[in-house]
């Protein structure tokens, strides 16, 4: 079937929305005809929550108790594997749902996405060994993936344009609830019966949110697809580019995997991580060849990187999410470094920033259903967020109020707020046959920001602490420097002006931090600025 192979291109002059099946699905909903009733909409997701919920709390409930699992393995120095191998595991499958939700149909991509998540969780949870604990982590990550974008896309399927933001705010506040929860679960379970029950307890709630899935969600096909919905097992079985998938995934892990062990297992110069960085380089270009001259229906077509909408929404959500990282990161360690409080309080001062990030989308959705305009949210989340950090850069010298610390809160508010603007957006540039792939992308875009995020905040405060340290302190303190940037906890035993000097140079590394997050707030905001559209007729 041949694939007209075109990608709206949005002027100030034109309107927004063109004579394709989207522009004719919101003219009829603005009728009263051809969209989801609110309730039926709500009906829909109701089903999907719990999907959602179990998804988000897991991140949270595996940061809780990593330490409580790779102890019992004795692998405490492979802990970070049980949060990385999930991530990439996302990364790479992330975009294939996209293209796979359109053959198969969104419904059956997000059960098959229910049993990966299911069977991963049941892994860990009997898992005898770290290794298998890994593979579990990997297996249910390929399966979150799913689990975190089909929603989207069966909101898009659903609800005019103009209404998505706010349908999506609504399932960001069951995810934030989901991350909120997850901690505390976790942590109570592995302290009473273990840390098995945190991965086992999932199973059955996933398996729960697959029947209810299976039995009661009904979903049309979307309006591209009618022609497709003949077609026999083999012929949707020929329109998968496998190669092309597998050589995505390869070019996204490769890429991550050195982003990840850069600066910590391995040193930036070693041939691991130039290995890595050369086969990304190799995996990519071969990846775009088959795209644009094997593929007859590419899994992510390179055509979508030729709009500058789409580029611009990939840009601004990578640069948030760094920003967003690098604060996320450097909040608890700030106040456990200068005012020695335990983890668990220091996890508090997180609080904030959640919140502010749930009111932000709640907040768009409604502005952008009551005025139609996306484009003024998305520059606003860039000033919003550059505020927080420019604040915290002036005003975390080491001795912060409690009141201050709710600095952070318009940093989670300018976040949240382009997590919806920028959906919005991307899905409005392109048309709705590409629309589920380009959101895909748009999720490992958020995602590929959240590494280059840590990335950049363990590179910056080891390099910055170090050298603030040994200036202050004068040589034959290395050590000890190396060991309280190896330790928070070793600075409780340092006193005097040993110990001032390293929190000083704490402190210095945490401004270094927030004044890249403003860097990343400013390129954001450039892109937002850039960004030709109208409203939303």
């Amino acid at each position: 079937m041949a694939k007209d192979n075109t990608v709206i291109d949005i002027t100030e002059e034109s309107p927004l929305l063109g004579e394709d099946s989207r522009s004719s699905r919101d003219s009829e909903a603005s009728n009263g005809e051809g969209a989801e009733k609110p309730k039926s909409i709500l009906g829909v997701l109701s089903v999907l929550l719990i999907g959602v919920f179990v998804a988000n709390a897991d991140t949270s409930l595996v940061l809780a108790t990593y330490g409580e699992i790779s102890s019992e393995f004795d692998s405490l120095n492979n802990a970070s594997w049980l949060m990385t191998s999930y991530l990439l595991a996302m990364c790479g499958t992330q975009p294939m749902y996209g293209k796979l939700s359109n053959i198969y149909g969104r419904k059956t991509m997000l059960l098959a996405s229910y049993v990966f998540f299911a069977i991963g969780c049941f892994i860990c949870g009997m898992a005898t060994k770290m290794s298998h604990v890994i593979i579990g982590r990997v297996i249910g990550g390929a399966g979150g993936a799913g689990m975190y974008s089909i929603v989207s896309f069966l909101i898009t399927d659903l609800v005019p344009l103009r209404d998505v933001a706010t349908y999506r705010s609504y399932v960001n506040v069951v995810q934030t609830v989901g991350r909120s929860c997850g901690g505390p679960i976790g942590g109570y379970l592995a302290q009473t019966i273990g840390w098995r029950w945190s991965f086992l307890i999932q199973t059955p709630l996933t398996i729960v949110a697959l029947l209810l899935v299976w039995w009661r969600l009904q979903v049309p096909a979307p309006a591209f697809d009618s022609a497709q919905k003949q077609e026999t097992s083999r012929e949707k079985l020929g329109r998968i580019d496998f190669l092309g998938s597998i050589l995505l995934c390869s070019t996204i892990v490769t890429l991550l995997l050195a982003l990840s062990m850069g600066g910590n297992q391995f040193a930036w110069t070693s041939p691991t991580i130039i290995g890595l960085l050369g086969s990304h380089q190799l995996l990519a270009i071969a990846f775009s060849y088959v795209e644009l001259r094997v593929a007859k229906e590419p899994i992510f077509p390179l055509y979508l990187l030729k709009h500058p909408s789409v580029v611009l929404t990939y840009l601004v959500l990578i640069m948030q999410n760094i920003a967003q990282t690098l604060m996320m990161y450097s909040i608890p360690l700030y106040f456990q470094v200068t005012a020695s409080v335990l983890p668990s309080v220091a996890g508090a001062y997180l609080i904030p920033a959640v919140v502010g990030n749930t009111l932000g989308g709640l907040a768009t959705g409604h502005y952008i259903r009551r005025t139609g305009s996306y484009k003024a949210p998305t520059i606003l989340a860039s000033l919003v967020a550059a505020v927080a950090h420019t604040l915290t850069t002036i005003r975390w010298t080491g001795h912060t109020h409690v009141a201050e610390s709710l600095y952070s809160f318009p940093g989670g508010l300018g976040t949240g707020i382009a997590h919806s603007s920028t959906f919005v957006a991307l899905t409005a540039s392109v048309s709705e046959e590409d629309a589920a792939i380009a959101a895909a992308g748009l999720y490992l875009s958020g995602n590929v920001g959240s590494v280059l995020g840590f990335t950049l905040a363990a590179l910056v405060m080891k390099a910055v602490v170090r050298k603030s340290a040994i200036k202050r302190l004068g040589g034959g303190m290395e050590d000890v420097v190396g060991r309280a940037l190896d330790d928070v906890g070793f600075l409780r035993k340092l006193e005097g002006r040993v110990r001032d000097a390293i929190v000083r140079a704490y402190v210095d590394g945490f401004r270094s931090c927030f004044g890249l997050a403003i860097v990343c707030c400013a390129i954001s905001l450039i892109c937002a600025v850039c960004l030709r559209v109208k409203r939303l007729e």
